[in-house]
């Protein structure tokens, strides 16, 4: 993968995160800040932590996807962005607001259920022959990147963008997954 698909990636990967800060983050205006710093760090660590353990799970099993490794990429993240592009159209979509004040082993949880997309694509990337390193650093900074943004200014984004940015999201994804078949 170039430099250019693993950012993009990467930044894909980070938006699950800002459901769940700006769905805090109107909570606790000025009150535990400290918590709320919290949760990029907390899902970036996950997120960079599942890529590598799903390359690993590749590599350790001595599975050799030989001539498919491209096919398998593609179809990795084509799957994570048609999730993504149906969960946009689904019905219920626009009422599905997270629930704020989440205890921390929801938060610990949430962060492991936003992260198995991570998780497929270092699964992909193994597939691929590539590297984890930088990947999966590049994931933990996208998140943290995105995380803080979303911090700070969530709400005006939110409203702005509302959930066009995950569509637009998904179509990057699918848009890499297909690239990586030439």
């Amino acid at each position: 993968m170039s430099w250019l698909e693993i950012i993009s990636t990467a930044a894909v990967l980070s938006l699950d995160i800002t459901t769940v800060i700006t769905a805090n983050a109107g909570n606790y205006r000025g009150k535990d800040m400290g918590r709320l710093f919290l949760l990029p760090v907390l899902f970036g660590f996950v997120q960079a932590i599942l890529a590598v353990t799903g390359y690993f799970i590749l590599v350790f099993t001595g599975l050799n996807p030989g001539i498919f490794s491209r096919l398998a990429l593609c179809l990795i993240l084509s799957f994570i962005g048609f999730r993504i592009i149906f969960a946009f159209f689904r019905p219920d979509n626009k009422k599905t607001i997270l629930k704020p004040d989440l205890p921390a082993l929801v938060l610990v949880a949430k962060a492991f259920y936003t992260g198995a997309d991570s998780f497929a694509v270092g699964i992909g990337l193994a597939a691929a022959g590539s590297n984890i390193l930088i990947p999966s650093l590049i994931f933990y900074i996208s998140t943290l990147v995105f995380g803080f943004v979303f911090l700070f200014y969530g709400r005006r984004i939110g409203t702005f963008l509302g959930n066009r940015i995950l569509l637009t999201g998904g179509i990057i994804l699918i848009a890499i997954g297909i690239k990586t078949l030439f």
